[in-house]
């Protein structure tokens, strides 16, 4: 693991401040090399880039302010889980809202009340195009995550 002055580990795609005889500058983590250590104090390469282009700098003179990435392509590889549990979230909404399942319903017609709501079924149940809401929703908000 590499880490800054603070002990953070380093990943790609975070936002860093350089600490520099020169002053300090915010750049982006472009990639890491646990494989070159620096000759001088302990530490490891990382590449960075800001607005003067691509440059390597050494990890004990960085400090991570922020992660842009979240680990975004851990999430992006579970999108199926996320979209269950936006799914579980919807559906608790609705309860508090007095909507039930129709498996639930004990108004007596043939047809639900208004209170029925067909998608207050489990997830691996639902049909794929409504299945695909609760995709199209957790895309969207990695996505704004992603551009903040």
């Amino acid at each position: 693991m590499i880490t800054d002055i603070n002990g953070v580990e380093i990943l790609p795609g975070q936002t860093v401040i350089v600490h520099q005889d020169a002053g300090i500058r915010e750049a982006i983590v472009v990639g890491v090399d646990p494989d070159n250590p620096t000759t001088s104090l302990p530490g490891f390469w990382v590449d960075i880039e800001d607005e003067s282009g691509l440059e390597g700098m050494m990890s004990y003179i960085l400090e991570v302010t922020g992660n842009k990435t979240m680990d975004i392509e851990k999430l992006e590889s579970k999108i199926e889980a996320i979209a269950e549990e936006v799914h579980n979230a919807w559906w608790r909404e609705k309860e508090s809202q007095g909507f039930h399942p129709p498996i639930k319903c004990d108004s007596g017609a043939l047809s639900l009340c208004e209170k029925c709501h067909p998608d207050m079924i489990p997830y691996n149940s639902l049909p794929e195009h409504v299945k695909e809401y609760d995709r199209v929703t957790v895309r969207a908000v990695l996505d704004a995550i992603k551009n903040i």
